[in-house]
């Protein structure tokens, strides 16, 4: 039992084997992914060119482009990789080397967690970071210590840090008058939702806003539910994600505590924010909470990355200990990170510890009526409880106070 907690995922039972192989977990993957596709497409592509934004047929297919590049790019890095280095000889057994290791899927990943006006390049180095340096050097599916999307899109974002940004200005010059149509306002914001929030959190202030300073740009929160903003690919739609995610769980595709432990521990924690800054609103401003949990690709993230079954815990009680760890870095991170975003540098640090955490997991799996059970877990929830409450204070309008005065001191 030891052992198969702690070795490599993704595996199954071979009695369930013929029902719910790892081909079709990847299949069922690809197909809760295309909703988001489409709906990248028409909001970034179709709409567009429909409403005279643009007359160039090359925006008009751009975002299905983005996510063709992604996944082709993958696919030769891995069919080259397959020749040059394992001796795999013969186009279609290369092929089907390059099937069985589902080498699209990180690239499709990649492409939606650009904004649509991505250079192409950029999805290309990513699709060769990602797939090559941190997937088939370490001994490819099934071996990768990190996630080969995640950590190809840090890379790229992290050495060319205006990239992102830049193309974020430039699809916000194309859905502008779409989304003032849709939303009958008088002004959009061109940067992303999150960008927003943090500027608006700096000086004495910090963390203690309004709905209209945070919402109003973008329609409201229903419009950052819906979709309707400016962003990457994959992060726009929130219900579509939740529809994603319930046909993932439908069909045993993923766990279910790891997207939502990870979605309740970011939301939980910014509502204390909220309700210790005393920010505006019924029950305690929980439009700050949901505010959060709309932006960003959080749900994207939470859906078709964290779950992922081999750089995530195997136990039932560790992937809720990392559900739990990520969301509380996402926090840490985007609040009191360089970056606004949080999301993807909060789960690439806690992937780190999954080992950690599988063993940890796995010895104290019993019930918890066992006292060395009991106070393991303990001494673990009283040390996320400090880290929480260090977030909450850190966001409170006495702190930046604080800070102010240090700097003027300094």
């Amino acid at each position: 039992m030891r052992k198969f907690l702690l070795d490599k995922g993704p595996y199954l039972r071979s009695v369930d084997e013929k029902s719910n192989s790892t081909a079709k977990m990847m299949h069922n993957l690809l197909i809760a992914m295309i909703p988001l596709v489409l709906f990248a497409w028409v909001l970034y592509g179709i709409l567009p060119y429909v409403n005279g934004t643009t007359n160039n047929l090359y925006y008009l297919f751009r975002p299905l482009v983005n996510v063709l590049i992604g996944a082709l790019s993958s696919m030769v890095f891995e069919g080259l990789y397959f020749f040059l280095f394992k001796g795999v000889r013969g186009f279609k057994n290369v092929l089907e080397e390059v099937i069985y290791s589902f080498a699209e899927i990180p690239g499709i990943i990649i492409a939606l967690l650009y904004p649509a006006t991505i250079p192409f390049w950029a999805i290309i180095l990513s699709c060769f970071i990602g797939n090559i340096i941190f997937k088939m050097l370490f001994g490819g599916l099934g071996y990768n210590i990190f996630n080969p999307a995640a950590v190809g899109y840090a890379v790229i974002k992290t050495c060319f840090p205006t990239m992102v940004p830049a193309a974020l200005l430039e699809q916000a010059s194309l859905i502008e008058p779409i989304i003032k149509a849709l939303s009958n306002i008088s002004f959009v914001s061109s940067a992303t939702p999150l960008v927003t929030m943090e500027g608006f959190a700096t000086g004495a202030t910090k963390y203690i806003m309004t709905y209209s300073e945070c919402c109003d740009s973008y329609g409201g929160l229903l419009n950052l539910f819906l979709g309707f903003k400016n962003g990457t690919m994959g992060e726009i739609s929130i219900v579509l994600c939740i529809l994603a995610c319930a046909y993932l769980i439908w069909k045993k595709v993923i766990n279910w505590r790891v997207p939502v432990l990870y979605v309740a521990t970011v939301f939980g924690i910014t509502w204390l924010i909220a309700i210790v800054n005393g920010i505006e609103g019924v029950l305690g401003g929980i439009w700050f909470p949901t505010f959060n949990v709309c932006t960003g690709g959080m749900f994207f993230c939470a859906v078709f990355m964290a779950t992922e079954p081999v750089t995530t815990p195997k136990s039932v009680h560790g992937k809720s200990i990392f559900a739990i760890a990520v969301g509380i870095c996402t926090v840490l991170f985007r609040l009191h990170g360089i970056f606004p975003e949080g999301t993807l540098t909060a789960l690439l640090f806690v992937s780190l510890f999954t080992p950690f955490i599988d063993k940890f997991a796995s010895a104290n799996r019993s019930s918890f009526n066992d006292k060395k059970n009991f106070f393991r877990y303990l001494i673990l929830s009283i040390g996320f409880a400090c880290i929480i409450a260090y977030i909450v204070y850190r966001a409170t309008g006495s702190m930046a106070i604080t800070d102010m005065a240090c700097m003027e001191v300094f």
